[in-house]
């Protein structure tokens, strides 16, 4: 009573522990739900994506083993924007031009086969033909047919030129002689009813050129440049250097011209794709042309009512 009379009051709370943590044990409970869910959906999400993955890698892996066993029709179908789409995409890009490059490297091959056949078919003895022209070139200069004798002396030059050594490279200076000879045969067998001038770089005559590169084209122009025995046809062969680093050789008539759809088969003539069927001197030079020089070499044709006008470049070599 003491304390009550001073005014001193002790206030003294007595509570249920288990009823004071209640809403401590609920709010945990709810917690470790929500992180027991959240782990879930985790989980669940992981599995969908390695599911994915899984797929798109087997996808990726079969294609690559048929394209490994030589089916190159093979595609992946794609499927998203994700990096698996990418790699599918490059995949289906690289299958394409790999079939495009094994068709082009058979088509090679049996080109090859096809020219060997050629070759083997047309070959000849090169020695019995040499005889033979010798033998009858005497019997000629017997009879005192002189210009026979003449032409069989060129015609004889002009085929050993021709068959030794078919990939040789040459001096420009030898290409001419060769090129002299032949002119003055198609103006025999023609009865000179064209001339053909010939302007060349002094500088130029010692430089080197693979066999064979000129004459088609001459001979194109003659058989098929002129409309007939007019006596003012006219061919002009120019060579002369450029840039110091090409060699352009120009052909040039004032025969008939060729057709519009003609220049630009030459123009865009890939020896890769295109069949040759006809015109095929001008092709062959296209296509050795290719060969011989890859990128570095360039040919063109531009023709009119006025003539034609072919132009080769190849890279100046010594």
């Amino acid at each position: 009573m003491s304390s009550i009379k001073e005014g001193v009051f002790t206030l003294i709370n007595v509570q249920n522990l288990t009823y004071a943590l209640k809403d401590v044990q609920n709010i945990s409970m709810i917690i470790i739900l929500i992180g027991i869910l959240v782990g879930m959906m985790c989980i669940l999400l992981s599995m969908s994506f390695a599911a994915s993955t899984d797929k798109a890698v087997k996808k990726i892996i079969h294609a690559m083993g048929k394209a490994d066993q030589g089916d190159y029709d093979v595609q992946i179908a794609i499927e998203g924007k994700d990096e698996f789409a990418t790699i599918a995409h490059h995949f289906n890009d690289m299958i394409v031009k790999i079939k495009e490059s094994n068709r082009q490297e058979r088509d090679a091959l049996v080109r090859e086969k096809n020219a060997e056949i050629k070759s083997l078919e047309a070959q000849i003895n090169p020695h019995f033909l040499y005889n033979t022209l010798d033998a009858i070139n005497w019997v000629a200069v017997e009879n005192e047919e002189f210009q026979i004798s003449k032409m069989l002396i060129n015609l004889a030059a002009i085929l050993r030129y021709s068959i030794q050594k078919c990939n040789e490279i040459v001096t420009i200076d030898e290409e001419m002689e060769y090129l002299k000879r032949y002119i003055y045969l198609q103006q025999q067998r023609f009865c000179y009813s064209f001339q053909c001038m010939i302007h060349i770089d002094d500088s130029l005559k010692h430089s080197r050129i693979h066999k064979l590169l000129i004459q088609p084209l001459i001979e194109n122009t003659i058989v098929h440049g002129f409309p007939g025995k007019t006596g003012h046809d006219e061919i002009e062969l120019i060579i002369q250097k450029k840039n110091d680093t090409y060699i352009q050789i120009q052909v040039e008539d004032n025969g008939k011209g060729m057709a519009r759809e003609l220049t630009e088969v030459f123009n865009s003539y890939d020896y890769r794709k295109d069949k040759i069927e006809t015109s095929i001197g001008v092709r062959n030079v296209i296509t050795r042309l290719k060969l011989y020089y890859g990128d570095n070499s360039y040919f063109h044709v531009d023709s009119s009512e006025q003539g034609t006008s072919v132009t080769i470049m190849i890279p100046y070599e010594i």
